[in-house]
């Protein structure tokens, strides 16, 4: 029997079941009412598929749910690389 590791440092985030998902436009608003892009598409067995969005970093750098909403503190505060 394999033990579980503790997840004691996990960042508790927003539910899924907060988020407006729209199975047949592949659209997602999160709690704060913003568009999320779809990020990745996997066929996971037949006939089904899942489905990863993000959100913009310019919607979550200002949003006031951010800490509850991301896994990695911060991480919409870091400026895109230009080039």
């Amino acid at each position: 029997m394999r033990k579980q590791k503790r997840r004691d440092n996990v960042q508790q985030t927003i539910p899924a079941s907060e988020f407006k998902f729209n199975k047949k436009k592949k659209a997602c608003i999160c709690p704060a009412e913003k568009s999320m892009f779809l990020l990745k598409e996997e066929h996971v067995d037949e006939g089904k598929k899942k489905l990863l969005f993000k959100g913009r970093f310019t919607d979550c750098r200002e949003c006031s749910l951010k800490k509850q909403c991301m896994r990695i503190l911060g991480q919409a505060d870091v400026q895109p690389p230009t080039g």
